[in-house]
């Protein structure tokens, strides 16, 4: 657990990004050393940003890089996964996901009688197939089928006549008030969507580098751990137990990979912020 390296790229959620199409000779060799694919790669920094979570591949190699290799390697790992976020793959990628994120605009209602013009239509649509059906029946199975056909005449009359409050202008007025009602929460919603995911990526990487730092300011590496009768390691702090997932990822990192990582996310955040 302890030669977890891996945490630490999961912790940043971008330092296994290496997802140039055409990464240089060194990057290659971290991502052989590390037995990561590309392509996998790309995925991880994705989800890490997108969606806030800590997501990591495990691969032997990963578990078997000695401690005093991780810092450089981190900071191979964040120069590459860097330049990523700059790519133009990584921003349609982002492009896809915010459109799919983007609320949806309310259809405009219907007038009434728009919608007793299209209920009169699939009614008599109905009716005439049924009629069409019954005409390949027993006169047993037509007797059957009768009430069906009534019940459609039925409705048809019903929806033809003028004073059906169904389709009144007090009905009319409920729709539109409930449409109004669905557009201003389509415009608080656009709002609120265009603040979170504008065009420019930069606001989620700094959210994410920002949370990072925000998890992992106060870490106690030196926290004892116990482990019960049927194998489970706990916390002996009962505090530390209630702290989140990506807390215990960064103290199962280790201290010297953490900081390393941290000071890779202040400098790349400060470069956000300057504009860089």
């Amino acid at each position: 657990m302890k030669r977890l390296v891996i945490v630490v790229v999961a912790s940043l959620g971008f330092l296994l990004g290496l997802a140039l199409r055409a990464v240089d000779e060194k990057g290659a060799q971290v991502l052989k050393q590390l037995g990561l694919t590309e392509e996998d790669a790309k995925d991880y920094i994705w989800l890490d940003f997108s969606h806030a979570v800590l997501s990591y591949p495990r691969t032997e190699q990963i578990l078997a890089v000695a401690r005093g290799d991780r810092v450089a390697i981190v900071k191979q790992l964040v120069a590459h996964a860097k330049a990523y976020t700059k790519s133009p793959e990584f921003n349609r990628r982002y492009e896809t996901y915010r459109e799919g994120k983007k609320p949806e605009r309310p259809e405009l209602p219907k007038s009434m009688e728009e919608m007793r013009s299209e209920q009169k239509e699939q009614l008599k649509k109905s009716i005439k197939e049924t009629e069409e059906n019954m005409k390949t029946l027993t006169p047993e199975q037509q007797e059957q089928f009768k009430p069906v056909l009534d019940g459609l005449r039925a409705s048809l009359k019903s929806v033809e006549d003028p004073n059906n409050p169904m389709y009144s202008k007090d009905v009319g007025k409920m729709y539109q008030q409930a449409y109004e009602g669905q557009l201003e929460t389509f415009k608080k919603d656009s709002a609120e969507w265009d603040t979170q995911w504008p065009p420019d990526p930069k606001p989620m990487l700094i959210r994410r580098l920002e949370n990072f730092l925000e998890v992992s300011a106060d870490v106690d590496f030196n926290a004892k751990v116990v482990r019960d009768k049927s194998g489970f390691t706990t916390f002996a702090n009962p505090t530390y137990e209630g702290k989140s997932s990506d807390w215990k990822l960064c103290y199962r990192a280790g201290r010297e990979t953490i900081e390393a990582a941290r000071a890779a996310a202040k400098e790349w955040l400060q470069g956000l912020k300057s504009g860089n």
